[in-house]
């Protein structure tokens, strides 16, 4: 997901999981993962050069289940 906050824009991975898994919906955002969306952000970048903003990435992570439903927003997780 891509969004812009002031004079950031935003690269958002969005992790779900059930409520009860061994780990939560951030801790499986890998280093493999990271470096991936940070490549699509630089490009994305690159291809809109009318906004002059500075990147950040986020991490989304939501926990759905039998009314245990938890959202959390890691600001400049990586």
């Amino acid at each position: 997901m891509v969004a812009i906050k002031d004079e950031f824009i935003v690269f958002i991975e969005v992790k779900t999981r059930s409520a009860g898994a061994p780990l939560a919906p951030s801790q499986s955002v890998t280093a493999r993962k990271r470096a991936k969306v940070r490549r699509l952000g630089e490009y994305y970048c690159a291809q809109h050069t009318e906004l002059p903003l500075q990147p950040r990435f986020d991490v989304v992570s939501v926990v759905a289940g039998a009314g245990a439903e938890k959202v959390e927003h890691l600001i400049n997780a990586f």
